[in-house]
């Protein structure tokens, strides 16, 4: 018999993002403690399977737009009913109008009993709403409080009418800088972190399998060890890969050095997977400094926990996170993870000092000596996250608001 019926609303629970990766995760949790769940998509972009239990639901697909479905677009972007979601990082361009009256609609005609709102600017659609079915109402907030400087007048002033009364937060620090945009005014809030889906995640007798693979070997100019970095290639994330390239040059020279003292190297190979506005400038950065040998573009992945498990270790050059779901996918996959002191990485890996550089000298050290790497570290660094982002335990911490 059903516990009851939970609805998260998102941007686009069918992509790979990382709040809908997370929310995607805690909702198979939902489901298995005998909740039905319904899994609604402001938009749809690509096919995904649906585990048994969840509903997928969206008001439109993002694939097929139709040259009408552009005109009305177009024609109503500017009403003022929709105003507050049209120039959103959301929805952005791509988007039509007729999501917002969508989104009202199924507020109003749902039957759940707890609605998820996992998107900043589909919380004042939840937060309007009347709907009698509606006991629990949960606001999740993603992203930094400087991220509202970005969003139309109109939106923040609709943000600033609102009082959530369940305000869900994945860091310590999104809630302090949230809270001077939204005048504090939360009236109970939790920090409930983020997570993965079960099936991402390697059970902890399997942590360690793979050490073998960047043991040093008898012949160490024939051995490669290959790195990942999972990113946006986009403005936001640009002087991370700058220094991703500075560190390629690195590489380049150490190895360069090596073989002239004909000293025995092992030798660095970063795949580098992702899309975004700044691609074909990223390439041509890559080209241009001669650096295809060390770093290599990949393009887009729809599985980036494949690519951390056939990498040796994993590379996040990020200046700053928000929080750094690649960090989970890296550590509850028994690899080791590089990282720059930021926010994010702050949050998830401060038990696991190892995983920050502070140069490219550094970062170049920390990957020679995987090989010192032991089954017992990776499996300390799987407790240290398991214990505080494993599914169980953020949907745990949303159980004991509703309760």
């Amino acid at each position: 018999m059903s516990k009851g019926l939970i609805s998260f609303i998102g941007n686009n629970f069918y992509g790979i993002g990382g709040a809908e990766t997370s929310m995607f995760a805690v909702a198979e949790e939902f489901v298995r403690l005998g909740y039905e769940v319904e899994m609604v998509s402001l938009k749809q972009t690509s096919e995904r399977v649906f585990p048994q239990g969840i509903k997928p639901l969206r008001f439109y697909d993002n694939r097929f737009l139709s040259r009408g479905d552009r005109i009305k677009r177009d024609l109503f972007k500017s009403r003022h009913w929709f105003y507050y979601m049209k120039d959103s990082n959301i929805l952005g361009k791509t988007c039509i109008p007729y999501v917002g009256i969508g989104l009202k609609r199924y507020l109003k005609k749902t039957k759940a009993q707890t609605v998820i709102s996992c998107v900043d600017e589909v919380h004042p659609f939840l937060y309007k709403s009347k709907n009698k079915h509606i006991k629990n109402k949960f606001y999740y907030f993603h992203g930094f409080g400087s991220y509202y400087l970005k969003l139309d007048e109109f939106y923040k002033k609709e943000m600033s009418k609102i009082t959530p009364e369940n305000a869900l937060f994945v860091t310590e620090k999104i809630y302090e800088e949230s809270k001077p945009y939204h005048k504090d005014n939360f009236l109970k809030h939790e920090i409930v972190g983020n997570t993965i889906a079960r099936e991402n995640i390697l059970e902890r007798s399997q942590i360690g399998d793979s050490l073998q693979d960047t043991k040093t070997k008898t012949d160490l100019s024939k051995t490669v060890l290959q790195g990942v970095v999972l990113t946006r290639i986009s403005d936001d994330r640009w002087d991370g890969l700058m220094n991703l390239l500075k560190f390629g040059e690195f590489i380049r020279s150490e190895q360069q050095r090596k073989e002239e003292l004909q000293i025995p190297y092992q030798k660095i190979i970063i795949k580098v997977f992702g899309e975004a506005n700044r691609t074909d400038d990223f390439i041509r950065e890559i080209d241009e400094r001669d650096l295809q040998d060390v770093i290599k573009y990949c393009g887009r992945t729809d599985s980036s926990v494949a690519e951390i498990r056939n990498s040796d270790f994993v590379l996040d050059p990020a200046v700053e996170q928000s929080f750094g779901m690649v960090y989970l996918e890296a550590v509850f996959n028994g690899k080791m993870v590089f990282a720059t002191k930021n926010s994010g990485s702050l949050e998830v890996l401060k038990d696991i000092p190892e995983s920050f550089f502070n140069s490219s000298s550094d970062l170049y050290e920390k990957i020679m000596n995987l090989s010192k790497i032991t089954r017992e570290q990776l499996q300390k660094n799987y407790d240290l996250l398991y214990s505080r982002f494993s599914p169980e335990i953020v949907t745990e911490k949303l159980l004991k608001i509703m309760e």
